[in-house]
């Protein structure tokens, strides 16, 4: 029995192309986003090692953000303004949000927008 070869001779070079198009696009988009998602680790990271400081029953809101501030400058970390982050505290609980949006320009008129947050409840202990 004699078999056609132009039945199944698979991908063309066109869709070869497509393909590697595809993918180169999607490898730049990764290496375009992935540093800021790293920049956000950070940040959750940052935030949360407030959980260990025993000092925070005794500084009031503005001088927790200053140690944040601190340690975010520390950690290479300038892209947030003072108004992404907010410090509110009451008597038994302080709450840190950091809300920010980074607009990154990736090719010809094709921009991202990532928005990233993080809240945290610190717990504090009135007792020594």
């Amino acid at each position: 029995m004699k078999t056609r070869r132009s039945k199944q001779r698979g991908l063309g070079s066109f869709s070869n192309l497509l393909i590697i198009l595809v993918l180169a696009a999607v490898v730049l988009a990764g290496l375009k986003i992935a540093p800021y998602y790293l920049e956000f680790y950070k940040v959750q990271k940052v935030v949360d090692s407030l959980k260990g400081r025993g000092d925070i029953a005794t500084l009031p809101a503005e001088q927790i953000r200053r140690v944040l501030d601190n340690q975010l400058y520390i950690d290479e970390i300038r892209r947030l303004q003072r108004d992404d982050i907010s410090v509110k505290r009451s008597a038994s609980q302080v709450f840190v949000d950091v809300k920010y949006e980074v607009r990154e320009h990736l090719v010809a008129n094709i921009d991202f927008v990532l928005v990233f947050a993080h809240a945290a409840k610190l717990n504090v202990d009135s007792s020594p």
